[in-house]
């Protein structure tokens, strides 16, 4: 079950454009570029949550069960919605101030308003899961996807990179914290931001 779940979350993905090629910087397009700004325009999917209940309920009751846990989770989705948007926290503007505070701190190449070559984001996913079975504590997680485009609207380098519930660095915290305290929740995010967009960064200057 678990594995059909990951085949259904892969393919919603991919017809969202997640399956794409990464695209290398050219040693002429890299000469080329003096400077970028990055667009505050930036795709973002419905809030993802997955939470322990769900995790049980696909274990022993498949997918009727999942199907439960999902609706019955929906109270605390919306909570953490009305809380995201009460406190000013959204993930486009997290991931676009991280990518620009990375760039400008590894020194890699000017970030200017105005540049004609313009870095676009993806959010392909967001949220928050549990990092396993074994906990009710929650990680962030974080798909994205970074493009880079000359003066002339031509793709130069494209780099998509995540975090997924296993294995990830973010140290879990518990959902009552979260929701209590939002600067945990926008300071959660924003780790989770920092993680994927040092990766994306990292095959901007290879």
């Amino acid at each position: 079950m678990r594995f059909l779940r990951s085949m259904a979350a892969a393919l919603i993905l991919c017809s969202s454009g997640a399956c794409v090629t990464a695209k290398s910087l050219s040693p002429e397009a890299r000469r080329n570029l003096t400077s970028l700004s990055v667009d505050p325009e930036i795709l973002v999917p419905d809030f993802y949550y997955y939470s322990q209940s769900q995790n049980t309920a696909v274990t022993f009751f498949g997918i009727f069960g999942a199907l439960y846990a999902a609706s019955a989770n929906r109270d605390t989705v919306d909570q953490l919605n009305q809380l995201m948007i009460d406190n000013d926290i959204a993930i486009d503007r997290i991931v676009r101030d991280e990518f620009i505070d990375q760039l400008r701190s590894r020194n890699l190449v000017p970030v200017a308003d105005g540049s004609k070559s313009v870095v676009k984001l993806t959010v392909l996913q967001y949220g928050l899961s549990i990092p396993d079975g074994f906990t009710s504590a929650l990680v962030p997680i974080l798909w994205l996807r970074a493009e880079l485009f000359d003066p002339e609207g031509t793709l130069v380098w494209r780099s998509i990179e995540k975090i997924s519930p296993l294995g990830n660095p973010v140290f879990p915290k518990d959902l009552s914290l979260l929701i209590n305290d939002p600067e945990t929740l926008r300071a959660h995010l924003r780790a989770g931001a920092r993680t994927v967009v040092s990766e994306i960064i990292d095959t901007l200057a290879e």
